[in-house]
């Protein structure tokens, strides 16, 4: 049996050592596309090497040993809306970045 949704974000909590808060995508920064042309451009996002106009990304928590970002990914959908809102999780150099892929929904 799978854990819930909240079981596993308190795993996740647990072996970081911060919460991932709560967030709205469209309070994110703008990720920059430029020179988009046939679905490639010269500036595709970092997590999977796609243009994704309209995506946004912000900082949801950094802490001394802890950052939490969030890449709200647009995939050509309308406004408020986005397809996968990545949650990645870096903490300090003890650990590698862990992803954790999660639906969007309007706040």
């Amino acid at each position: 049996m799978s854990d819930t949704l909240p079981q596993y974000a308190a795993k996740c909590d647990a072996a970081i050592g911060v919460t991932v808060p709560d967030f709205d995508c469209d309070a994110g920064t703008l990720v920059p596309t430029t020179h988009l042309a046939g679905g490639r451009c010269d500036r595709p996002n970092r997590l999977n090497g796609v243009c994704d106009p309209g995506s946004r990304f912000q900082v949801l928590t950094r802490t001394a040993d802890a950052y939490v970002v969030a890449h709200c990914r647009k995939k050509g959908l309308g406004a408020r809306r986005y397809g996968v809102c990545p949650a990645l999780r870096a903490a300090g150099s003890r650990s590698s970045p862990v992803r954790s892929e999660r639906p969007s929904r309007p706040r």
